[in-house]
């Protein structure tokens, strides 16, 4: 197991329980996501989506982090500095 995979992990198992401490915290269902220059959100997301969707995000670069580095390890370099 690669020293990415701990950070990895790590991170993972963080955000999972942030969004189980913090979810229910959050009184709106639509969060926004993006801030424009003026200090006024541009777009808003759903609640579950702007949580849960990071975690299918990190596992989604981290399944073609490792994909890359299996079938064209010439093409990756440092995978396992995290």
């Amino acid at each position: 197991m690669l020293p990415a995979d701990y950070v990895f992990g790590l991170a993972f198992a963080l955000v999972v329980i942030f969004n189980v401490y913090f979810g229910p915290r959050i009184k709106r269902e639509r969060v926004a996501m993006q801030w424009g220059r003026n200090g006024e959100p541009t777009w808003y997301a759903p609640k579950w989506l702007a949580m849960w969707g990071m975690i299918v995000f990190m596992a989604a670069v981290r399944l073609f982090i490792w994909l890359a580095s299996t079938y064209a390890p010439q093409r990756v370099h440092g995978v396992e500095l995290g």
